[in-house]
């Protein structure tokens, strides 16, 4: 497949130092590379960076970077059926790969010391040149090139970073993995986006997220991944549609109204690499479903079209994405930890369902 250049460009015949000496003599993005020690909370153990020159990021305003072609270095492109996708290097990165040297011991939240250097890649997975396309709207075809080109991406980094990472064995279960890999997407600039742009933002790090470690707490202290607990746990009304290798339910502890999560049913798996055909279109299928469902909720709402997803894979196996929308503000009940929700998981669950095969508006 080409993109309307004619011109493909394929990670996985990219050799691993090249990714990373792409980052390194790139020279807009040293400018605008983080602090390099990061420094722990001790009350929670989630880890901060300091990243000042991110607040210099476009944001939302006038002409869009990407339509107009103001990017960094293009690293993988594969054509969809109108236009492209394509990941890039991002300009304001939140890890950057310090020295080029490996750094042996990983990042773990909990450990006893609080200040600790942070290396890794920061990328940008853009859904579709095509200014207006993004998960909620485009066909299954296309969404199904775009997560194959980031478990790609999860595949090259995680396999053959030896020289830079460190082993992640212990917590891949011996599948020989090296460094960390989070991906999440910001729509909306009241979750966080400072361009409109669809896209999906990948990490790269020595440090696991503290959201991904309590997954893998989870596994060790109920002998079971969090996905097979939330299968067992969901009450058939709390399904909104089961894609034969995934569900999409809200939780039974729902934070906001319409928070959900797509749930992939073989636990074994960590990885987007992973997966099957089957897996990797119930995915999509569900993505777009989740993100088409939060269109049409926000916009009966009043409320600007903005979402969070993390996907939760590696750490403690079981593969799901979360969905956390902007319905409603967060407040200091929720700072403390008791989250005051405005609907009811059974009430959102039924209005989901009726919403889920409405084109979104």
């Amino acid at each position: 497949m080409k993109n309307e250049s004619g011109i493909e460009k394929s990670i996985e015949n990219m050799p691993i130092d090249d990714i990373f000496s792409a980052f390194i003599n790139d020279n807009a993005v040293s400018a605008n590379k983080p602090e390099k020690i990061s420094q722990m909370d001790p009350r929670n153990n989630i880890r901060a960076i300091s990243a000042p020159m991110r607040s210099k990021r476009p944001q939302n305003t006038g002409d869009c970077p990407i339509c107009d072609g103001n990017t960094t270095s293009i690293l993988d492109v594969t054509g969809l059926s109108e236009g492209c996708t394509f990941i890039n290097k991002n300009l304001f990165p939140a890890l950057y790969p310090f020295d080029h040297k490996k750094i042996t011991e990983a990042v773990i939240p909990g450990t006893d010391i609080s200040s600790r250097p942070l290396t890794g890649l920061h990328f940008v997975q853009w859904t579709s040149s095509i200014h207006d396309r993004d998960w909620h709207n485009m066909i299954l075809n296309d969404r199904l090139i775009v997560l194959l080109r980031l478990a790609a991406l999860e595949k090259k980094l995680l396999l053959e970073s030896k020289k830079f990472m460190p082993s992640t064995d212990e917590w891949s279960f011996g599948k020989n993995t090296y460094g960390f890999i989070s991906v999440m997407k910001n729509v909306g600039s009241e979750a966080g986006s400072s361009i409109s742009h669809g896209h999906q933002q990948i990490l790269f790090s020595n440090t696991i997220p503290k959201a991904i470690m309590n997954d893998w707490n989870f596994l060790q202290l109920h002998g079971r991944t969090f996905t097979e607990y939330l299968m067992l746990e969901t009450d058939p009304g709390l399904v909104i549609r089961d894609y034969g290798s995934a569900l999409l339910v809200v939780p039974y502890f729902m934070l906001r109204p319409f928070h959900m999560m797509l749930v992939l049913k073989n636990t074994s798996k960590q990885f987007l690499y992973e997966l099957d055909f089957d897996e990797i279109e119930a995915l999509a299928d569900g993505m777009h479903h989740a993100s088409s469902i939060l269109m049409n909720v926000m916009t009966g709402m009043n409320r600007n079209f903005s979402y969070n997803a993390l996907f939760h894979n590696g750490p403690g196996a079981g593969i799901y994405i979360e969905f956390m929308p902007s319905t409603q503000k967060t407040g200091g009940f929720e700072h403390l930890g008791l989250w005051v929700c405005d609907n009811t998981p059974e009430n959102a669950a039924s209005s989901a369902r009726e919403l889920i095969d409405k084109p979104p508006v």
